[in-house]
């Protein structure tokens, strides 16, 4: 018996993909250029991962509205294309939207109540 076919997802034999590797963690199946554990096929929409980035950029830089206006505009747009060619990342683009929708009212709020005080 070999040492692999104690382990959890152990190959059962040399050159079987699977199981523990002699040189520490997991071995996945598939490596390779544009490999994606556990995802094969599409990748996420770039779009989508954009759109994501400057929501969480808007967030950490304290509501810079730029930011939350690209974040709104790439998240619509990773949307449709996402909708259009079945690309995987609708939840990045959804939260893009939504962090990019609240950090232009919070802007737009802020510049009211300061215009009110004024």
């Amino acid at each position: 018996m070999s040492p692999d076919e104690h382990q959890p997802g152990g190959s059962g034999g040399p050159g079987q993909p699977g199981g523990y590797s002699p040189y520490g963690g997991y071995r996945h199946r598939g490596h390779g250029r544009g490999y994606w554990p556990g995802l094969p096929g599409r990748r996420p929409n770039a779009i989508a991962i954009a759109s994501l980035a400057c929501g969480c950029l808007q967030v950490l830089l304290l509501a810079l509205p730029l930011f939350a206006a690209l974040a709104l505009v790439f998240g619509l747009l990773a949307l449709g294309q996402i909708r259009r060619r079945g690309d995987r990342g609708k939840g990045m683009a959804v939260a893009g939207t939504t962090l990019g929708v609240c950090g232009l009212v919070l802007t737009v709020a802020g510049i009211l109540v300061t215009m009110a005080s004024h």
